[in-house]
């Protein structure tokens, strides 16, 4: 029995399914090299809103953490779904730290770590849900 053709057998660009296989791995090879390229473009703009917003030394506003991986830019209004239609119509999705950057860093904005970012959205869905299970 010839494996070559084989799906268990090997991968060789003979078979239908080792050409996807490979240009799978291209993909995703191509997408991680993306990924690091967008990262190392954005990480000095975070650096600066950080700065700017911990009036400093980054730091998380609730819990104090300054491990710069692990800090993000919260929108202390919360995730309005509006206001990203709003920012989205506007043609305004370029990266949060560019955009603060563009519009002078304006009021309204913190920085959390993910834990704090994470807990703080739960409380205020559980906040809602509160207040409209008491006004009915």
């Amino acid at each position: 029995m010839n494996l070559t053709n084989h799906p268990k057998g090997n991968l060789s660009p003979n078979w239908k399914g080792g050409r996807k296989a490979a240009q799978h791995r291209s993909d995703l090879k191509r997408k991680k090299q993306q990924r690091i390229r967008s990262r190392l473009r954005y990480q000095p703009h975070k650096l600066v809103a950080l700065s700017h917003y911990s009036k400093g030394r980054p730091r998380c506003a609730y819990c104090g953490i300054d491990d710069i991986d692990v800090l993000c830019i919260d929108r202390i209004a919360g995730g309005d779904k509006r206001y990203w239609e709003q920012r989205k119509a506007q043609g305004e999705l370029l990266f949060t730290a560019d955009w603060l950057k563009e519009n002078e860093y304006p009021e309204g904005y913190q920085i959390l770590c993910y834990n704090c970012n994470h807990r703080k959205t739960i409380r205020n869905k559980e906040m809602r849900k509160y207040i409209t299970e008491e006004g009915e």
